[in-house]
């Protein structure tokens, strides 16, 4: 096993999650959770932060109020989130 430093201050995960088709679950996927995680890499990438890391998730739990975006080390759980909620996410994401 190599352990070393990660070059990153915060991690974000946007669940990209895709049910089956017939589900009586709803999924992020559906809810357009795969377009918010590339919108909101595209807009860190804009602004040039390299510390914070967008990674796609499988499945966060709250289904129902996807897509749902969950942040660590703060430990943040934004659920509902839309392309409009994008510019002020990464606001949050930025801000020390």
């Amino acid at each position: 096993m190599i352990k070393q430093p990660y070059p990153i201050r915060r991690a974000v995960f946007v669940c990209t999650n895709k049910r089956p088709e017939g589900s009586p679950k709803p999924c992020c996927a559906d809810a357009g959770g795969f377009d918010l995680y590339l919108k909101l890499k595209e807009e860190l990438a804009n602004r040039f932060v390299m510390d914070v890391g967008v990674y796609a998730s499988s499945c966060i739990g709250p289904c129902d109020q996807g897509p749902v975006v969950l942040t660590f080390p703060d430990k943040q759980c934004y659920m509902k989130v839309s392309e409009d909620d994008i510019q002020a996410l990464a606001d949050e994401l930025v801000a020390e």
